[in-house]
């Protein structure tokens, strides 16, 4: 696909592509880091900015129209919703000590 038709250029693919490197290397040395359960916060961050790249440089939801963009949205509140859903379950387990 060219960009004289509303995609992306090649510079924007390689540029995803080292972002996404870097940030998986990011995520590999955060795992050795020992920061309790914030860690799993910045693996969690890390994985939606690099999903961000996916959708956005790959997926070209910069160049749709608004329907495929409502429905990624619609998809992404979702997938958000369910994982508040059982994060608020596990904090309301109790803990054994």
């Amino acid at each position: 696909m060219s960009a004289e038709r509303g995609h992306s250029g090649g510079a924007a693919y390689v540029v995803a592509w080292i972002a996404l490197v870097v940030l998986t290397i990011t995520t590999y040395l955060v795992s050795f880091a020992h920061m309790g359960t914030l860690s799993l916060v910045v693996a969690l961050i890390i994985a939606s900015i690099k999903a961000s790249f996916v959708v956005v440089i790959f997926m070209h939801m910069r160049d749709t129209r608004a329907a495929p963009r409502f429905a990624a949205f619609a998809a992404f509140l979702f997938i958000a919703l369910i994982c508040l859903g059982v994060a608020a379950d596990v904090a309301a387990r109790p803990h054994p000590h």
